[in-house]
């Protein structure tokens, strides 16, 4: 609901800001407006592809240690129900409850883990946005432009509105990597 209300009022502003713009040629030759494909860098900055190398490499080193742990608690169900015949259905039971015990211990660490990179992934994310809109407002400063739109809400523009170049060669000077607090283990 927020979503529909931000969009509404962001495409009021701009009707307005055409609207004012067509009618008042004064307005026109004063008014800046820019353009920043902000998709594109948050794929295509160094801070960027710091962050989502970091995150797969700590993915990759989660993801062989569930599989060594899933092989083994495979084999300690295997060795289970080998000796199912051969102790006591109290004996039986017991380890039974030792392995689900196991199992769900090790569910939660799954958890935990794709928590804790989700969580570094966002940190970064929000780290490479706030730098990116201090150098936007950097530049939209210095270029006298009052208004900044993403690239994703503009239908036409001319090329000379875009600021995405500036932006991202900017960032990758200022923020050419982000560093993730990823616990070690």
């Amino acid at each position: 609901m927020s979503s529909l209300l931000l969009r509404t009022t962001f495409s009021l502003g701009i009707f307005l800001v055409c609207i004012f713009t067509f009618f008042d040629p004064a307005i026109s030759q004063k008014e800046n407006i820019g353009v920043v494909e902000v998709q594109l860098i948050m794929k295509d900055s160094l801070a960027a592809k710091s962050i989502q190398s970091q995150i797969e490499k700590r993915r990759s080193i989660y993801e062989s240690a569930v599989v060594k742990e899933e092989k083994r608690l495979r084999e300690l169900e295997q060795e289970i129900s080998r000796q199912r015949s051969l102790l006591t259905p109290e004996a039986f039971n017991k380890k039974k409850q030792e392995f689900e015990t196991q199992v769900t211990a090790h569910k939660r660490n799954v958890r935990e883990r794709r928590r804790i990179l989700d969580q570094a992934y966002a940190s970064g994310v929000r780290q490479l946005q706030q730098k990116l809109a201090e150098i936007i407002a950097g530049i939209a400063r210095d270029r006298d432009i009052l208004l900044v739109l993403p690239a994703s809400q503009v239908l036409f523009g001319e090329v000379s509105l875009l600021l995405t170049r500036e932006a991202l060669e900017a960032l990758d000077e200022r923020l050419p990597s982000v560093d993730l607090n990823l616990p070690t283990d």
